[in-house]
């Protein structure tokens, strides 16, 4: 079978990459980044009870 023996590293890989991302996602610290050549950046909040609210600031 193709790729059967690339597989379970490939899974690894991405299982591992993929909890450091969350890790990242999951607090309240913000990651860096440029700013947009748009001028704007929309933040969005969601509390526990899952209600959302976005609002776009120019920066």
């Amino acid at each position: 079978m193709v790729g059967a023996g690339t597989a379970p590293k490939g899974l690894g890989w991405l299982l591992h990459n993929a909890e450091e991302a969350w890790a990242t996602l999951n607090c309240d610290t913000s990651r860096p980044f440029d700013k947009p050549q748009s001028g704007r950046i929309a933040v969005k909040v969601i509390n526990h009870l899952g209600d959302e609210v976005m609002k776009v600031f120019r920066v």
